[in-house]
């Protein structure tokens, strides 16, 4: 049984951001792979409390790659409302 893969990072953080995750993970072999890699970013909304952009994502059946936009490596500290809803919505889809 396969379970379902999410990681993050912030925009702003340097040791382990976007830049460097997505290094290593596009080296990687697994089932969507091709599907993730291949299609563009897509946005993910916030509804609370605004309209607002919460993070850029790409995604297959079983993994979740997102940048949250105004965070750094402690990324719940620093975006707080993109982390719960993010991960709210990832326990329930």
């Amino acid at each position: 049984m396969e379970s379902p893969f999410l990681i993050y990072a912030g925009e702003f953080d340097s040791q382990d951001g976007p830049k460097t995750q997505e290094f290593w993970l596009r080296g990687m072999d697994f089932d969507g792979s091709q599907e993730v890699w291949n299609q563009s970013r897509q946005v993910y909304w916030l509804d609370h409390p605004t309209s607002a952009v919460g993070g850029y994502f790409r995604e297959s059946t079983y993994f979740s790659y997102l940048t949250v936009p105004k965070a750094g490596h402690f990324v719940p500290n620093n975006n707080y409302w993109a982390s719960w809803n993010f991960l709210n919505d990832y326990i329930q889809h």
